[in-house]
């Protein structure tokens, strides 16, 4: 079995608690020592490089290399190295073993010689050799004693990484399959998966040291060919000193820049060792990468995941929240004694004089306390959501067995999902640590900055170091925390990309079912689509609660749907009731007015009802505040008012479908009442549309309003010297005798005036008005009747006549005008 990851395990302050912070997800038994002491793995992904790019930089590198074994002199010539992981023949390890060991013995006695020039003592220098230049050239020395020391350090490394990258390529080659039969668990697909990771990470951390390196080599060169500059400048120096003392002067400058030279010889050759080191090493994580990858290629095809691994699994979440529970009791009673010594320091602040020496060593004393019971805080409230996670996790490796072993592609695509909103519920709890954590360093810098002016009283500064580790704490329990859950989204993020890999490998029937289940979630989620949301606010037991509901595509959908259903079902049964009606007597247009007022309360009902359904609440229609709910409400004015007054005039009912009207001089039949006008048919077959307003606005005679009977009159002339009554007891008995004027009021006759012609009689008459029955045709047909019977009588009824009477106080003038007269004149004469 391979081993689990290797974690980073800073060094914790002392007096810290340990925390158990474990790797959700992982799969090993037992927790490594990192995970007992609350540290997670954190894998890093290696980046990858386009082919041509990674050709131009394999060429640099072996350019680079070369220059180096050409430009450096003193550089020892190991063993040519191939590129990590390149295909070649890999030099012997006794013949690299022994090249390193001559390369360490000359170095060895190199140092020894540099040690011992440095034991010696100091000795005064020539000419005019200032002090500080010989104390340069001692610190020259010991920069390369130190050199030297690198190289022999960096031998054994180089040594150390070609043996590991000779077993790596040899296990990598040996391997060819596991020693265990498959099927393979899954908890150790998953090791070989975290220690993938690992050794990913490690790859992209040693390729960055490579790089490092490199540039550090660029430099040492850059650094000996000024060396070697200097040294020739040197040279030509001693060449041109004349006397002894100026050549001894010269000499001691001379190999003063060559022992500068082989310092910077040094420097650059104990690089390119670290470098080659590193490059082995490189090579040999990339064997390992390379026989996990396909050991894990193995242990996935074959991979088991039965009940009694998810039993497993989850076993071991439990075994770590039992460890979280027990955290949470040691950290109520450390809260507790905390609070203890919070309430000591504030006591001990009362007593003390403010602004003396004691003061501020009170307040250092009360802001540890302080600080201590902050960071107590929030580990347990870290604690405590870890516990939560576990919990979560726990629940996520049910879904994933789901996702591993259920036969129906419904129930896969439904633990694929819920894996996902895992991954969306725990990302912003990251982006959420990763404020705490900067938030806390700020303080634990600021507290450092303090602790570093060392200007403060002894026990003052003593607490100040209480604070900072007390911040120290906060922070480090909170990276545990950012980890922990980095490292379920990573295990989350796999167990998605092995269902997409899974359904990537489905035959045509299986991509057609998902196919299916992809439409019905498209589907769904446009139908749970969110379109807004609004405040609904209701009063529970006296108060207020205001609830936030949210407007869907599907609601509002489902709302008009059922809206049109109803509506459907009302003009139906609506319709069948208005034909009942109509079909025992009653009016046709009375029935059709009553039922399109029917038919619009049903509708506001039915908006209502759907609403509340729907659990749409009416401040929905809050969003046409402000201008555009006034300009509404200004254009639906008038409509709104002709609506209500319709709702008045039905309710009121003087005015009717059927009565006879005059409103603001239209008259007519109503023949309907709308919700927003009424239509008044007028004897011509005219039909007016009269705003419900209008009803009751203006004056509306209403002939037809108590009952149906209006009375109408017929005046006759007749010649003076007429018998007066024979008349008009001969008119009454016409109008008796006409089988639309009413019996009762009976018709009578009433001699009106004595007119310029003739003498007047006016019948008054009683009429039922209806459909059929029209008061102006029957008194038509009484002055009809009447004419013919006063023929009949010999009674006259006079032409109008007038009386002219002539002045003849003067005579008459007459004149005689004689010719024909064309045209007019102004008094307009004319042919006489």
């Amino acid at each position: 079995m391979l081993p689990a990851p290797n974690c980073l395990d800073p060094d914790l302050p002392p007096g810290l608690p340990r925390m158990h912070m474990p790797v959700v997800g992982a799969t090993s038994a037992t927790p490594a020592r990192g995970a007992a002491r609350g540290l997670t793995c954190v894998p890093q992904r290696v980046r990858t490089m386009r082919p041509l790019f990674a050709i131009v930089v394999a060429i640099g590198y072996l350019a680079f290399a070369a220059a180096v074994d050409a430009q450096v002199p003193g550089v020892p010539s190991l063993t040519p190295q191939r590129e990590a992981g390149a295909p070649g023949k890999q030099p012997t390890d006794p013949s690299f073993a022994e090249a390193s060991a001559d390369g360490k013995a000359r170095v060895a006695k190199q140092l020894a010689e540099v040690r011992a020039e440095l034991e010696l003592p100091f000795q005064p220098a020539p000419g005019n050799i200032a002090v500080a230049e010989q104390s340069t050239r001692r610190d020259v020395l010991s920069i390369l004693a130190y050199a030297y020391e690198s190289q022999m350090r960096a031998y054994d490394e180089l040594v150390r990484a070609r043996g590991q990258r000779t077993a790596a390529e040899a296990a990598d080659h040996a391997w060819t399959g596991f020693s265990e039969p498959p099927p393979y668990p899954v908890r150790m697909v998953d090791e070989l998966r975290d220690t993938a990771d690992a050794a990913r990470a490690r790859l992209a951390a040693i390729d960055a040291a490579i790089r490092h390196l490199e540039g550090e080599l660029a430099r040492m060169l850059e650094a000996t060919k000024r060396s070697d500059e200097a040294v020739r400048r040197a040279d030509e120096a001693l060449d041109a000193a004349r006397d002894d003392i100026a050549r001894a002067e010269a000499a001691w400058r001379r190999d003063f820049a060559a022992l500068q030279l082989r310092a910077a010889n040094a420097r650059a050759t104990f690089v390119r060792l670290a470098r080659d080191g590193r490059r082995d090493e490189l090579a040999a994580r990339q064997a390992d990468l390379r026989r996990l990858e396909r050991q894990i290629a193995v242990a996935a095809g074959a991979m088991r995941f039965d009940t009694s691994d998810l039993a497993q699994a989850r076993q071991r979440l439990k075994g770590v929240n039992e460890g979280f529970a027990r955290d949470l009791v040691a950290l109520r009673r450390e809260l507790a004694e905390r609070t203890r010594q919070r309430d000591e320091a504030t006591h001990a602040r009362a007593r003390v004089t403010p602004g003396s020496a004691e003061a501020q060593v009170a307040d250092a004393r009360l802001r540890a306390a302080q600080a201590w019971i902050d960071a107590v805080t929030v580990e347990n409230e870290i604690v405590a959501g870890l516990q939560t996670l576990g919990d979560a996790m726990a629940q996520m490796w049910t879904q994933r067995h789901i996702l591993v072993t259920a036969d129906d592609i419904g129930a896969r695509r439904a633990a694929a999902q819920r894996i996902r909103q895992g991954i969306e519920a725990l990302t912003p709890w990251k982006v959420y640590l990763d404020s705490l954590v900067q938030e806390s360093r700020s303080r634990l810098r600021a507290t450092e900055s303090r602790l570093a002016q060392g200007d403060q009283d002894p026990a003052a500064a003593h607490f100040e170091g209480d604070v900072a580790k007390a911040e120290w704490r906060a922070v480090t329990t909170q990276e545990h925390a950012k980890g922990a859950i980095e490292n379920a989204l990573h295990a989350l993020d796999r167990w998605v990309a092995d269902a997409r890999k899974a359904e990537a490998a489905q035959g045509w029937r299986e991509r057609a079912l998902d196919a299916g289940f992809a439409l019905r979630d498209g589907i769904r989620a446009v139908w749970n689509f969110e379109v807004l949301t609004v405040d609904d606010t209701t009063v529970v037991d006296g108060r207020t609660v205001t609830t936030t509901r949210g407007v869907t595509i599907g609601k509002s959908a489902g709302a008009l749907l059922l809206f049109l259903f109803g509506l459907w079902v009302t003009a139906k049964l609506s319709r069948r009731v208005a034909r009942s009606l109509v079909g025992r007597g009653f009016d046709a247009a009375r029935v059709r007015t009553i039922r399109r007022w029917v038919m619009a309360m049903a509708a506001l009902a039915l908006v209502l009802l759907t609403l509340n359904v729907a659990r749409i609440p009416l401040t929905v229609f809050a969003f046409l505040g402000g201008a555009l709910a006034i300009g509404v409400g200004f254009g639906t004015q008038t409509i709104i008012k002709n609506f209500i007054s319709g709702m008045i005039v039905l309710m009121e009912r003087r005015v009717q479908v059927g009565d006879i009207v005059d409103v603001d001089g239209i008259n007519g039949v109503v023949t309907s009442v709308d919700l927003r006008s009424t239509t008044v048919r007028s004897p011509d077959g005219l039909e007016t549309l009269v705003p419900n307003s209008a009803l009751l606005e203006n004056n509306v005679t209403n002939w037809t309003l108590s009952d149906r009977k209006v009375r109408r009159t017929v005046k006759v002339g007749v010649a003076y010297g007429t018998p007066m009554r024979d008349a008009a007891e001969l008119i009454e008995d016409i109008a008796r005798r006409h089988g639309n004027v009413l019996a009762d009021p009976a018709p009578n006759v009433v001699f009106e005036d004595f007119g310029d012609s003739a003498q007047v009689l006016t019948l008054y008459f009683w009429v039922e008005l209806s459909p059929k029955v029209n008061a102006m045709q029957v008194a038509s047909d009484l002055r009809f009747m009447i004419e013919k019977r006063l023929a009949e009588a010999d009674i006259v009824m006079p032409c109008p006549q007038r009386d002219v009477h002539l002045d003849a106080g003067r005579p008459l003038e007459v004149k005689v005008i004689s010719g024909d007269v064309t045209g007019t004149t102004g008094t307009g004469q004319g042919r006489a």
